[in-house]
């Protein structure tokens, strides 16, 4: 898995939420940490592209 998530960083917790981060670069894919679901999304997002997948879409019906 080429991607994590982090959860504090000096000592400091980030309260529920996360970054994530590359484990082979140490690249930050957000400037600040980012609610937990949506952390684990994006990474989910960053590993299937990484894999050659394509992502999967929801279709969203608007009401009129």
């Amino acid at each position: 898995m080429p991607y994590h998530l982090e959860l504090g960083s000096d000592g400091h917790s980030f309260h529920g939420k996360a970054i994530v981060v590359n484990s082979q670069t140490g690249d930050h894919k957000s400037n600040h940490p980012i609610p937990m679901a949506k952390a684990k999304a994006q990474m989910r997002l960053l590993e299937s592209i990484a894999h050659g997948e394509a992502p999967k879409r929801k279709l969203i019906m608007k009401k009129k």
